[in-house]
């Protein structure tokens, strides 16, 4: 099975975990639909929020894969945005005080991606916390 069923998340929203696999992001998509109807929010943003997610899901999946355990997603409303809560707990932990400081004097010499890793909002247990616009 790929997921559990829903429970009070800890960041307080509606929580669901997901097996570590590209295949269960379908039934994210349709989990995230779900969420929207329950909580009377635009069904336009949805192709937003999927793609928040898909990223960040992927990105968990593909640089983690000797990881086992499930990849939790916390959904939360909050007035009119969505907290969108992304949890692997199978990651070494992250502290942003203690990141190397980024010297932006050398920018053209950074690889891809570079600058995201100081600025990516991780936090300790690879928990990232975005928030996408959810108008009614």
């Amino acid at each position: 099975m790929t997921r559990t069923g829903n429970t009070r998340g800890e960041w307080g929203g509606m929580e669901r975990r997901f097996r570590r696999d590209f295949a269960a992001l379908e039934e994210i998509s349709e989990w995230v639909s779900g969420f929207l109807a329950e909580n009377s929010l635009d069904p336009a943003n949805e192709f937003a929020l999927n793609l928040i997610i898909e990223e960040l899901f992927t990105n968990l999946v593909k640089y983690n894969a000797d990881g086992r355990l499930p990849i939790a997603i916390d959904l939360a409303r909050d007035g009119d945005h969505v907290v969108i809560t992304i949890t692997d707990r199978q990651v070494e932990g992250f502290d942003i005080t203690k990141a190397p400081p980024v010297d932006i004097d050398r920018a053209d010499e950074r690889t891809e991606g570079g600058r995201a890793r100081h600025s990516s909002g991780e936090k300790a247990g690879g928990q990232r916390v975005l928030r996408a616009c959810g108008r009614r």
